[in-house]
């Protein structure tokens, strides 16, 4: 017989593998769909390999309809749409059999790649079961709060609800949810968790981005057959290699530093790796994806001779931005100043007039389609703090080495203008700090730059939007938290033309700085497999050290999991449940990546950025610390605690060996009624006597 803590690890492996391929239904069928009845491209006279391309695409650019489906009919009308989608696509398919254009030998490669892929993401995000204790990724420390956006979804639909946060009633979730909705759609279709949804939300990020190569080597540089072919393998084989962060950790480790959970932290405003990109934020990889579709059909909109394809192809443009926003409002605002560069820079080509009417239309359909989301945005409640773009993004160098390397060298400027002196410094760190982080990928582009010859307009185009990517990503910064998540996922777009410029770059190298290249890339290739083993082994890690914090929240984790898979089936969906939020950190995660309801306080102090007023915080802080106080304090009987729950609208208390409370033995963890009891946890009903 298995022990649970290998049950729950088979479960949600099994879980999200199925999630996997359910996800086709809403990241491939819809493009399929769309790509035949508008033709786009030629589209019904493609081989396998472009349609596919397509379908994937455009499937992601798709996003905002799902959004307003489930909005307008709800999740069961959302769900019956998305499988009569998925059946249409599969009738018209039959009907119109695609030319195989692919090898038999090229698709047992690609079987095995995406096999490889989809079981190194699985095993890298779920918890892996060892004893009486669950060790979980250093990416539940994001995908804590994210499992809990998706369940929301699953609960509430659309607007989903603040999870986080309960200030005495629903409030919206303020951030974007337009890939939580489709977890959600995908986890209730699949009859899976919200924690397998996002597991499996995370395989196909890399599978649009990889079909983007193939689309902008195809229209935009140009490449046909055999050339095409092998240029994208080298593209994909690109998204191993990332920078010189390797080096780096290894001379802090030699310097006597400590060893991080993920590879990147050593960065102020880091640059990710593809690999990281992909674990931690599905989400802005996929708003990634859209932009590049929009921008990717805006180009081809100003050379199509047919009125009514260039309008069409502005449309989806326009459609795909609007699904990017609310995918990651950051990677679409940093698409935004992209294209207004090269909107300013066409003014001076003879076919200005196609570019504004192109990117008019974009605008257009793209305002209208996001009226109700920017809306929904811009409510506020009493008590809350209203955020514009100008609270939330603002001027500022990038920060990637840490400035007080030279501060010191600017000692009077920082008596008299320290945040001046700090900016100065920041950018003659500007350029060092890219040629570490982007390593393999600076050498590209230094020699793209350099290149002699005559150069292709989309060669142009492909330099130009680099260029324009680096200085949005570099000199806007974010102002809401200490670290620039702005910056951080802005530099998606500038990475991703990188990728197809390094193609043409090994391509015409050879000798010395082919292999000088190589060398390079296979520094970041070593940087991106390590990266990964930590993300997975890292918790893991410090617990065989010794840590006994490590060990602590691995032993908690196992049985939190232990309790809420119990408290799944024995309390509504729609219950309010609570437990001491003050632990902090890693131990909180444990909380939420498996309570699976609602809960009152997230986090001492509230987690009032994701939706609520702020005002009613100090109320909420004070109830759930005097339930959960030690008993030094005097824990709080059970009529006490019966009446703290009223106020805080709490239906149901979790207490865990862990908390101070535990070891009061009049106090209400004993006296109330339990609904779950195991080893280590409690979870008891607050709403009337025993």
């Amino acid at each position: 017989m298995l022990h649970p803590a290998w049950v729950y690890m088979l479960r949600d492996a099994s879980g999200s593998l199925w999630g996997t391929l359910v996800f086709a239904l809403a990241l491939l069928t819809p493009g399929y769909c769309l790509g035949y009845w508008l033709n786009l491209c030629g589209f019904r006279l493609r081989g396998l390999r472009e349609q596919m391309a397509w379908s994937v695409v455009l499937s992601f650019a798709a996003t905002l309809p799902l959004v307003g489906l489930v909005w307008l009919g709800g999740m069961v009308a959302a769900e019956v749409v998305v499988v009569g989608v998925g059946v249409s696509a599969a009738v018209l398919f039959a009907r119109k059999w695609p030319v195989v254009d692919v090898s038999r030998r090229e698709a047992w490669v690609w079987g095995s790649i995406a096999g490889v892929w989809i079981l190194v993401v699985i095993f890298s995000l779920i918890d892996v079961g060892i004893g009486l204790r669950l060790f979980m990724s250093v990416t539940s420390y994001d995908h804590a709060l994210r499992v809990a956006f998706v369940d929301a979804v699953m609960r509430t639909g659309v607007v989903p609800v603040n999870p986080l946060y309960w200030p005495g009633h629903d409030a919206p979730l303020r951030y974007y949810y337009f890939w939580y909705v489709t977890c959600g759609v995908v986890g209730r279709i699949a009859h899976i968790s919200a924690r397998q949804a996002l597991v499996a939300s995370c395989v196909w990020p890399v599978v649009g981005v990889v079909a983007m190569l193939a689309l902008f080597g195809r229209y935009l540089l140009g490449w046909r057959g055999e050339v095409l072919r092998r240029r994208w393998w080298i593209g994909v084989a690109l998204l191993s290699v990332t920078g010189l962060d390797l080096p780096v950790v290894i001379f802090n480790r030699l310097a006597g530093g400590t060893i991080s959970g993920d590879m990147e932290w050593w960065s102020i405003d880091m640059v990710t790796s593809w690999a990281d990109t992909f674990l931690w934020v599905p989400h802005h990889a996929a708003a990634l994806v859209c932009c590049l579709l929009c921008l990717l059909l805006l180009w081809m909109a100003i050379d199509e001779a047919r009125r009514a394809q260039r309008i069409a192809m502005a449309a989806i443009a326009g459609l795909s931005f609007a699904g990017a926003f609310g995918l990651s409002t950051y990677v679409a605002v940093a698409a935004v100043g992209i294209v207004g560069c090269w909107v300013v820079w066409r003014l001076f080509y003879v076919d200005r007039g196609r570019v504004l009417a192109a990117v008019g239309i974009a605008a257009l359909v793209a305002g209208v389609s996001l009226g109700p989301y920017v809306a929904q945005l811009l409510q506020h409640e009493a008590g809350q703090t209203q955020q514009t773009a100008g609270h939330v993004l603002g001027l500022g160098v990038r920060e990637m080495l840490d400035p007080e390397m030279l501060l010191p060298l600017f000692q009077k400027m920082q008596v008299v203008h320290p945040v001046r002196a700090r900016e100065i410094v920041a950018l003659l760190l500007l350029v060092p700090g890219y040629a570490i982080e982007l390593g393999f990928f600076a050498a590209v582009l230094w020699l793209a730059q350099r290149k002699r010859g005559v150069r292709s307009e989309g060669q142009r185009a492909l330099l130009f939007w680099t260029w324009s990517g680096l200085a949005v990503a570099s000199f806007v910064r974010s102002q809401v938290i200490v670290t620039n998540d702005y910056g951080i996922r802005a530099s998606l777009l500038p990475q991703f033309f990188l990728l197809l410029l390094g193609v043409g770059v090994l391509a015409e190298s050879s000798g010395w700085l082919r292999r000088a290249l190589l060398g390079l890339a296979a520094i970041g290739v070593c940087g991106s497999v390590y990266q990964v083993v930590m993300l997975r082994t890292f918790v893991g890690w410090g617990e065989a050290h010794g840590d006994p914090a490590m060990r602590e929240l691995v032993e908690r984790n196992y049985a939190l999991r232990d309790a809420y898979s119990m408290l799944q089936g024995r309390i509504p969906r729609d219950a309010r449940v609570q437990y001491d939020s003050a632990a902090g950190g890693y131990f909180v995660d444990a909380q939420m990546l498996n309570v699976g309801h609602q809960v009152i306080e997230e986090e001492k102090g509230c987690n009032v950025s994701f939706g609520g007023e702020a005002s009613a915080c100090a109320a909420i802080d004070g109830a759930v610390g005097r339930l959960f106080a030690g008993r030094g304090q005097g824990a709080p009987s059970a009529a006490d605690a019966i009446g703290l729950c009223k106020g805080l609208g709490a239906e149901y208390l979790v207490a865990t060996k862990w908390d101070e409370t535990w070891k009061a033995q009049g106090g209400w963890v004993w006296q109330l009624p339990a609904v779950v009891e195991r080893p280590g946890v409690r979870v008891v009903s607050c709403t009337s006597y025993p």
